[in-house]
């Protein structure tokens, strides 16, 4: 959309942002990625009338695929960050239950004797550390 005076053309005239403006011009241009509206390319001028014309507007159209690519790419990007924080959780969780293999008895969830071998170790160097007898 062209508007060469803001004040007199009905589409945007009673707009509160343009309120009060005497001189102006609008250049709005809608940025789609694949047929779907993603963003809006507002340029204005508030100096003077008729400051865009249709042969700008290879420019303009220009500069809105950029950022059609350009958001593509942030929506892509934010959604490989949700997934490799999802996964990144999944394998946390994994790691914790493994973990809880380790030391555990499948048949009766009890402490297993790896457990008991790591827990006396540490219990040594502690005492070790401390100087306190372990027994």
């Amino acid at each position: 959309m062209v508007v060469d005076d803001v004040s007199r053309d009905d589409r945007v005239a009673r707009d509160p942002y343009l309120a009060g403006v005497e001189h102006g011009s609008l250049l709005v241009v809608p940025v789609l990625s694949q047929g779907v509206p993603r963003a809006i390319l507002m340029l204005e001028n508030r100096l003077t009338r008729a400051a865009f014309s249709l042969g700008r507007l290879d420019a303009v159209l220009l500069i809105a695929g950029q950022l059609t690519v350009s958001i593509d790419n942030a929506l892509v990007y934010a959604s490989l960050e949700r997934k490799v924080a999802e996964r990144t959780e999944e394998l946390a969780e994994a790691n914790r239950r493994l973990e809880l293999l380790t030391v555990t008895d499948p048949l009766t969830g009890l402490a297993n004797r790896r457990r008991l071998t790591d827990a006396l170790e540490a219990e040594w160097w502690r005492g070790l550390r401390s100087g306190e007898p372990i027994g």
